[in-house]
């Protein structure tokens, strides 16, 4: 960081203005306001004409104003920064709200349904992340890619009809087996602007389904996707013309393809998904336990391509220019060159793009001696990047990019200015003897990277605690050791792919110092996160304090530097005072509303097909019960951790694990990554001899034993108090060999304010024969068990405990199903006044339902009020 402040600064010292008298900064800052204005002044439907011809009406208006009043006038620059606003909410409006009714995403519905397309590849076909095969994990993974395809027509019946819309296409490669030899091999790749005709499943974009959750829909909208194709087998794609290579995004896919495939020639499986993310830009294999990492050490900003890996690649170039004497201007001019070059093969990301563009307006800065610490330049890559996708202004990964580029600019004012450049004369002669000279070199290259680090962690960690949930100091020190090694793994990844395909014997030497360099990044990172776990996972901060804290820090950039000091001490002192709050809110948390609450409320989550009910008692106790997805025990632990930040939790009082079902607590162990819990409650059958044979149910064993967490059974006759919630069990009791995992499901009875809840797991047969000879009780609330299906003998269930409401958790498929809880039971609107409501998580979504201290029962789908509509 420091060397490059040093290369590219001056020899003079750059004028200061501030940043409000730097034109661009108004201008970008208007664009903005105009896009957030757009985005939130009106509901998330399709565009109106009529709201576009309104901004285009008050753009002529404001422009007549400009020309009325000349542009000296003060009304006129105001007026212009409203013409720019009016331009930013226009350009949002038509990214945002107008697609083509041909558009296959209007066509598609909540759940997949089978259609033919065709279309023409956009963008390089990305390998996802294959995971490891685990003892939590039911079905082994499958590799897969996925890329994006501009459609061009759909069938219906026999007929192709004109169709339009981006898709993104997710293409499943089956191992080859002896059961199905005829299967393809990955890995299946597509170049841009070919011509395919696919077969498969087409739905919309995942909403959030819980609280906390990411909304993927709005996600893929923001790059105008509205939908996405999943194929089942590489036989259902067929190439109906080739690209053609005078395309430059052909000859662009065609290079990034082999690239990829030279880095996995040449470096070893553990390194080569890293180089990718690196030099290409293709993050999608990494895997999830280094990006787990590489986010617990505050280190994830290394894999998203910005500044810091720009700065490297210029620094390192231009010392090769500079010890083969290139000229100046032409040195200056290679710069900008291998800047495009990286910028383009490196994906063209918001950061990659917002870091090539600052750097080139400062390169060319230099050759007319211009200001380096301008926001000018920062500002004219915003409105680069806003102009090509204003969504980017709503997204933490550019938000932290220019944040940080923010805090270079503040540190080089008052750090770098007056320093004395390299790139237009030769190396100055050390005045030290040369024992010491490596001593002087290392000070001036650590103590400014040290502060700028420290300044951008400073800065960043709210918005970063915001968006993941996570406080990572540790990046502050790690960073600086990190760049020599990033260093090297660039530079020579670079020569290696540029070398490789020409010359093997000369490629080895630089893959192997690529791979070495690589392979002490990756244990750095992973010793720092043993050695010192210094992160901690953290319910968000409240949106207006970190609202405040850019705030504060937008009215320091634009005041500092500036005729008066007054307002620039009143910035920092303000920023300094907001930002010892938010650390008191960490240290001291204040009173969770969970916590607080005299009401009984459990949340059924939408976890697919599997159970997790999160379960918060009238006395501040929160407990599970239940935590699994044959989706993934990621997905599972994912739902419930966003439900409870959402509530302000930070620890369990306990887990309940019904049955030794991989559906069922194969969430628990990533769950565990991110909260503490207190205890485990298990029925009798849970560890016993024939369910240890399973895999999970042994790896669920020794985690419990090695986290040492208190193990408690529990059997029918067992009861407990919540204050004034009253937990029973009913079954199993304590002998409960000679029956099925299913059949021995933990059932509880909530009991609060007169009102009932009943929790069944998956029990069927003897185990429900046995519930159902007991004599009948009253249950408000049901949780169906065993996802609602026939076997849980729904008519006979309800007819003992007679509930009001019944609560099924499934995936899609479950909901489908014709002989469960949802076509035995009538519906809401076609029932008697006794027929229960029946609520599915796979179309309301999480499922909560509150019991008041004066017996109110209210129940609600998370998605009614989540839904996002076109």
């Amino acid at each position: 960081m420091a060397s490059m402040g040093q290369m590219l600064t001056r020899e003079d010292n750059p004028q200061r203005l501030p940043g409000w008298f730097q034109p661009l900064v108004p201008v970008a800052l208007a664009f903005a306001a105009g896009i957030a204005w757009d985005r939130w002044a009106f509901p998330p439907e399709l565009g109106s004409k009529d709201v576009l011809l309104g901004y285009a009406i008050l753009a002529v208006a404001g422009l007549i104003a400009v020309w009325w009043w000349g542009f000296s006038s003060r009304v006129s620059r105001w007026a212009l920064l409203v013409v720019f606003a009016l331009a930013g909410a226009a350009e949002h409006h038509i990214i945002w709200r107008y697609f083509s009714p041909r558009d296959v995403g209007l066509m598609a519905g909540d759940w997949p349904q089978p259609v033919a397309l065709r279309g023409v590849v956009t963008s390089v076909p990305e390998a996802l992340a294959r995971p490891q095969a685990a003892p939590f994990e039911l079905f082994a993974p499958q590799p897969a890619v996925r890329f994006t395809v501009r459609v061009t027509a759909v069938r219906c019946g026999q007929i192709w009809q004109p169709a339009a819309g981006r898709l993104l296409v997710y293409l499943t490669c089956p191992q080859p087996s002896e059961a199905e030899p005829h299967v393809q091999e990955m890995p299946v790749w597509f170049l841009p602007g070919e011509s395919l005709q696919m077969f498969g499943r087409l739905r919309r974009a995942f909403p959030p389904m819980n609280p906390g959750g990411f909304d993927l829909r709005t996600y893929r909208r923001e790059d105008r996707i509205l939908a996405e194709l999943a194929v089942p087998y590489p036989e259902c794609i067929t190439r109906l013309a080739p690209a053609s290579f005078w395309n430059p995004q052909t000859l662009l896919g065609w290079w990034r393809l082999h690239a990829a495939q030279t880095l996995k020639k040449y470096l070893s499986a553990e390194n080569e998904p890293l180089a990718q993310a690196l030099l290409l830009g293709f993050r999608t294999e990494i895997p999830d336990e280094l990006e787990r990492s590489l986010l617990q050490t505050g280190t994830i900003h290394l894999l998203a391509i910005s500044g810091l890996h720009v700065a490297i690649l210029v620094g390192v170039f231009n010392a090769v220019f500079w010890a083969l004497r290139v000229p100046y201007r032409l040195r200056i001019g290679s710069l900008l060159v291998v800047i495009a070059v990286y910028a383009v093969i490196s994906g063209g990301q918001p950061s990659t793009i917002r870091a090539a563009t600052t750097f080139s307006v400062l390169l060319l800065g230099t050759l007319f001696h211009h200001s380096f610490w301008s926001m000018n330049a920062l500002a004219f890559a915003a409105l680069v990047i806003l102009t090509w996708n204003p969504a980017a202004l709503f997204r933490p990964g550019p938000q932290l990019s220019f944040l940080g580029a923010s805090v270079l600019i503040m540190v080089g004012r008052r750090y770098f200015a007056g320093t004395v450049g390299t790139l237009n004369r030769d190396l100055p002669a050390s005045a030290n003897p040369p024992r010491f000279a490596w001593v002087e070199a290392l000070s001036k290259w650590l103590t400014p990277t040290l502060v700028v680090t420290v300044s951008i962690w400073v800065m960043s960690w709210p918005l970063v605690w915001h968006s993941f949930h996570i406080i990572s100091p540790l990046g502050m020190v790690l960073t600086p050791v990190l760049i020599p090694l990033m260093t090297g793994a660039l530079a020579s990844g670079f020569g290696l792919l540029f070398v490789g395909p020409l010359w093997s014997a000369g490629a080895w030497p630089l893959a192997w110092l690529c791979d070495a360099c690589l392979t002490g990044c990756r244990w750095l990172i992973q010793q720092a996160e043993h050695t010192f776990p210094l992160y901690t996972w953290q319910p968000a901060p409240p949106t207006w304090w970190v609202a405040g804290v850019y705030g504060w820090w937008m009215l320091l950039l634009l005041s500092s530097g500036g005729p008066t000091r007054r307002l620039t001490r009143l910035s920092w002192t303000g920023l300094g005072g907001w930002l010892l709050g938010g650390i008191v809110f960490l240290v001291f948390p204040a009173a969770q509303d969970a916590r607080n609450s005299h009401d009984l409320r459990m949340t059924v989550l939408s976890v697919g097909h599997g159970l997790g009910i999160v379960i918060e008692a009238p006395n501040g106790e929160v407990w599970l019960y239940d935590l699994g997805s044959l989706g993934g025990g990621d997905r599972a632990a994912w739902a419930a951790v966003g439900t409870l930040f959402t509530r302000g939790v930070r620890r369990l009082d306990g887990v309940l694990l019904s049955h030794a079902d991989l559906d069922h607590y194969n969430g628990l162990p990533d769950l565990r990554r991110y909260l503490a819990v207190e205890q485990v409650a298990v029925t009798p059958r849970m560890f016993q001899a024939t369910a240890r044979r399973e895999p999970g149910v042994r790896a669920l064993e020794e985690l419990i034993a090695s986290r040492k967490l208190p193990l408690r059974t529990i059997a029918a006759g067992d009861t407990w108090c919540w204050g004034d919630c009253r937990v029973t069990v009913l079954h199993p009791p304590t002998d409960c060999a000679g029956v099925t995992d299913n059949a021995a499901s933990l059932v509880l009875c909530l009991e609060y304010a007169g009102k009932r809840i009943l929790l069944t797991g998956d029990l069927e047969g003897p185990g429900l024969e046995a519930l159902l000879s007991r004599p009948p009780i009253s249950a408000d609330v049901l949780v169906a068990p065993h996802h609602g299906t026939a076997r849980s003998r729904p008519e006979e269930l309800v007819q003992w405990c007679r509930p009001e409401y019944v609560i099924i958790s499934g995936g899609w498929a479950s909901l489908s199903n014709t002989d469960g809880f949802t076509e035995e039971l009538p519906r809401p609107g076609n029932a008697s006044p006794a027929a229960p409501k029946v609520f599915h998580t796979a179309e309301a979504g999480a499922i909560t339902v509150t019991i008041s201290p004066d017996g109110r029962c209210q129940v609600s789908g998370f998605r009614s009020a989540a839904q996002t509509p076109f």
